[in-house]
């Protein structure tokens, strides 16, 4: 093959292969805005009433977006598993939201996290005490490789409530726990809104048999 032939040939494979990178590039930028405008309009589609109850569980986290996060993912994608991705983008989302609010609008964010009077603060300070209850139970699990019992887990449950000065239930009919048939209805859906499954064990090395008596 002449000289000039594989010069031409050379510089065709180039171009053919800088037309695909370039292609390549173009669907990549493609592909990342239409996935900024998926999650800006995500941000945005959340009601008024998810906003301010996410905004007052950011309070009452101590300005932890994560548990705010987890209210308004159990609000769009119910009984499905967290995406963590989706999950730490929604945190932003609260956090851009509690920057963009007004000083007035902060004072009263923060008072309505000691009233629970409107069904917002309400609804936050229900999910609040709820991600204590599955933090407890997590750390019973880790710890003693099963999950409590639901009795122990309202009794906790009480002992939360307590300790935070209010005996009055913070969500609706919860006076009737201690009803046989209302505690395992609250047991239930408490599992289902935290995503969790119980009594499974943690990964760990072989225990000796008189070990496990003794635990038992």
């Amino acid at each position: 093959m002449p000289p000039e032939s594989l010069a031409s040939l050379l510089q065709a494979r180039q171009e053919v292969n800088s037309a695909l990178k370039s292609l390549k590039l173009v669907k990549v930028a493609e592909r990342k805005r239409k996935k900024v405008e998926e999650r800006n309009h995500t941000a945005s589609s959340f009601s008024a009433s998810s906003k301010k109850v996410a905004l007052i569980l950011y309070v009452l986290a101590g300005y932890v977006g994560s548990e705010a996060a987890a209210f308004l993912w159990e609000r769009k994608h119910k009984r499905t598993k967290p995406v963590r991705d989706v999950l730490g983008h929604y945190a932003v989302v609260v956090e851009d939201w509690f920057l963009a609010l007004s000083d007035e609008a902060v004072e009263e964010l923060g008072s309505a996290t000691a009233e629970r009077g409107c069904a917002c603060s309400r609804k936050a300070h229900a999910f609040h005490e709820q991600w204590h209850l599955k933090d407890w139970v997590a750390r019973e699990n880790a710890t003693k490789g099963i999950a409590p019992r639901s009795e122990l887990i309202l009794l906790r449950l009480r002992d939360l409530r307590l300790e935070s000065g209010s005996v009055e239930p913070s969500y609706e009919r919860g006076d009737n726990l201690p009803r046989s048939s209302a505690a395992k209805m609250y047991m239930v859906r408490f599992r289902q809104r935290m995503g969790m499954k119980l009594g499974a064990l943690t990964v760990r090395e072989p225990i000796e048999l008189t070990e496990i008596r003794r635990k038992a």
